[in-house]
């Protein structure tokens, strides 16, 4: 009972921090994008949510390290799953990835003709 417990005030704190870096608070959870900040916050972690009648997604980016984690929030139980933790690096270092044609390099062709 105890630990449950303490997975639902942890659950609750990451999503009081979650909808708290995002502009508008609560009222303004619907689906959106967030930008990188810049100046003097850019040290700062970036959360999104979204949920659904299951779970809450958390979605947590460290634009510093360029790492991001998704977090899974049981809508019944509070519990809180780590569900993936990815560096960024490689990734923003492609050139192109697409999995469905046409493929970005065909794009370009058709445009210098």
């Amino acid at each position: 009972m105890r630990i449950h417990g303490m997975g639902f005030f942890v659950g609750v704190i990451v999503t009081v921090v979650a909808l708290g870096l995002q502009p508008g608070g609560p009222d303004a959870r619907a689906q959106r994008s967030a930008a990188v900040p810049t100046g003097e916050a850019s040290g700062s972690l970036i959360a999104l949510s979204a949920a659904t009648a299951e779970r809450q997604q958390i979605t947590v980016i460290d634009p510093l390290q360029r790492t991001m984690c998704v977090y899974h929030v049981n809508a019944t139980s509070g519990e809180i799953s780590l569900r993936s933790v990815r560096s960024l690096q490689w990734d923003l270092r492609m050139e192109a990835y697409n999995t469905g044609s046409p493929a970005p390099q065909e794009l370009g062709t058709l445009f210098q003709k």
